[in-house]
């Protein structure tokens, strides 16, 4: 059980680095202030999707037309990243769609989660190991660990560089990554 449980930590945390789901992680560590908010609710959205996968293992992204949901997920983060490029400086609220924080990287996560790396391979080791708790614990334990690396960095960028550039560099990063998702 051991050796099962840290070869899913080891390939889960490795399929994360530098990962679009870690990406988001870190913008959202930059723009919001409230890592605990970020860090649960990106965590929960990597348990939902990441334990179905271990359940389903990768049958979940066949219910979806992977074009359509590859153009949802990327307009999202585009027009996230424009959003916070052009809005008022004076004002500080959050867009109506996106007040939660916990919400927001639940929802982010959840849906860049669809079909991603970690997710089939979470899905392949409890198929191949036959053991989905000691998956699903060695899964939760390494996107915990990539999640908390993140948002640590996140918040070193923002406190070095100050948080109005960090949150540019942030709406650059989301609309990147929207420009990138189009194109694989």
């Amino acid at each position: 059980m051991i050796i099962e449980l840290i070869t899913t930590f080891a390939i889960i945390f490795l399929s994360e680095l530098a990962d679009k789901t870690q990406l988001v992680i870190f913008s959202l560590g930059i723009k919001y202030r409230k890592p605990v908010q970020v860090f649960s609710g990106a965590l929960l959205a990597h348990g939902i999707m990441d334990g179905t996968a271990i359940i389903a293992g990768s049958l979940v992204a066949s219910f979806f037309e992977i074009t359509f949901l590859k153009l949802g997920i990327a307009a999202l983060f585009i027009a996230i990243g424009i959003y916070m490029i052009f809005k008022e400086e004076e004002s500080k609220k959050v867009p109506p769609l996106i007040k939660n924080v916990f919400l927001t990287a639940f929802a982010l996560i959840f849906l860049s989660e669809f079909g991603d790396k970690s997710q089939i391979a979470a899905g392949l080791l409890s198929a191949k190991y036959n053991m989905p708790l000691i998956v699903f614990a060695g899964t939760m334990l390494a996107l915990a660990f990539a999640i908390g690396i993140n948002l640590l960095i996140g918040k070193k960028v923002a406190k070095f560089v100050g948080h109005e550039k960090a949150e540019k560099i942030a709406a650059g990063l989301f609309i990147l990554y929207g420009i990138i998702f189009l194109l694989l």
